[in-house]
């Protein structure tokens, strides 16, 4: 039995030609047999040796015309922060992107907070550098929200399109937390992406969650560790004065009690920036309610539960503009009774009086 070290050792020598160019980049390597033969060893610790070579993205096995010397390729890096998008990775890789429906598996659903069984959509996308393919990612939504979104127009090699999707069906992500592991692929993804079961991968499981912190959907990615990176850009944000009152956010919680964001995080951040984009559409439709009860006023044939409603859809839209206010920290306009009034205002409410009479 060979010494349970020499395959590392042939590993070194054979890693020290490739690195000083003895070895060329492209370049076949002898058959198993010569090498083992150069090496005084067994083809079996041969083969370890050249698993390692492997791992490293050293070499390459392509069946049945045996090993290669790896040629270098620019990594694939996937980048998290405020740029969660590299341009210039995304557009050296060609996706290709399944979609279909199945059954929830039990770590899915724990991660999902669903019914083991539950019916879930599955996005599947294989990337592809010169035809090798590098990353896998495999995305979960419950089917009840997937089959509210709005179809794929840019696929992202790390399924980041679902986030948009979920926007369009009216959930919005708040936060996402990611957990990374470097470990042995399984059986599926060493066969999707081409590797021995012996090379590691880069594991990411990055969670979606919404305002109410739920999970509302899954991506694991799974990456050749001989090829790509991740990289976490933590960037530091603009603080805002610590005697900053706390914003008001314009939802509340199930029971009704009212929502509000730190200071520091009322700057800048996912939650902060959902809640812009939330009393934007509520400002819009504030818009639209008033002109479409300046019309009732207007229209003589009017009738009691016409008014009603529209007096219905105002407080609603009041309720929003004062919550609105208030998490803004703007001051109210004056109330006074003692306002100059040019009559207008009396005559709207004269005709409401005598339309709910």
């Amino acid at each position: 039995m060979a010494n349970a070290y020499t395959y590392e050792i042939v590993a070194d020598a054979l890693r020290h030609q490739i690195e000083t160019g003895k070895l060329k980049e492209g370049a076949r390597l002898p058959s198993e047999a010569a090498l083992a033969d150069e090496h005084s060893v067994s083809v079996p610790t041969l083969r370890e040796a050249l698993r390692l070579l492997e791992a490293d993205g050293l070499v390459e096995k392509q069946q049945g015309k045996g090993n290669y010397v790896s040629q270098t390729r620019p990594r694939i890096t996937y980048v998290r922060g405020r740029q969660s998008r590299s341009p210039s990775t995304e557009k050296a890789l060609k996706v290709h992107v399944r979609a279909g429906e199945v059954d929830a598996t039990r770590p899915i659903a724990e991660l999902l907070g669903v019914s083991e069984g539950t019916a879930l959509a599955q996005y599947v996308y294989l990337s592809f550098q010169d035809a090798k393919p590098q990353v896998l990612t495999r995305v979960y939504v419950p089917q009840a929200v997937a089959r509210h979104m709005s179809p794929e127009t840019d696929p992202s090699p790390w399924g980041d399109h679902i986030q948009a999707g979920l926007s369009a069906a009216g959930v919005q992500v708040a936060a996402t937390a990611e957990r990374l592991v470097a470990r042995l692929p399984r059986s599926e993804e060493a066969e999707l992406l081409r590797i021995a079961r012996k090379a590691p991968v880069t594991a990411i499981e990055r969670t979606l969650l919404d305002g109410m912190n739920r999970v509302v959907a899954v991506a694991l990615l799974t990456l050749r560790g001989d090829s790509t990176e991740a990289v976490f850009i933590d960037e530091s944000r603009v603080k805002a004065p610590s005697d900053s009152p706390l914003r008001r956010l314009p939802w509340n919680t199930p029971d009704g009690s009212p929502c509000f964001l730190s200071p520091a995080d009322a700057v800048d951040g996912p939650v902060a920036r959902i809640a812009d984009a939330l009393e934007a559409n509520q400002v819009k439709t504030a818009i639209e309610v008033l002109a479409g009860i300046r019309a009732i006023l207007d229209n003589p044939r009017s009738d009691f539960p016409t008014f009603t409603f529209a007096l219905r859809r105002a407080a609603e839209s009041l309720e929003e503009m004062l919550r609105i206010a208030e998490g803004r920290g703007a001051p109210m306009p004056p109330t006074d009774s003692d306002e100059p009034n040019d009559g207008t205002n009396r005559a709207d409410g004269d005709e409401t009086d005598k339309a709910l009479q």
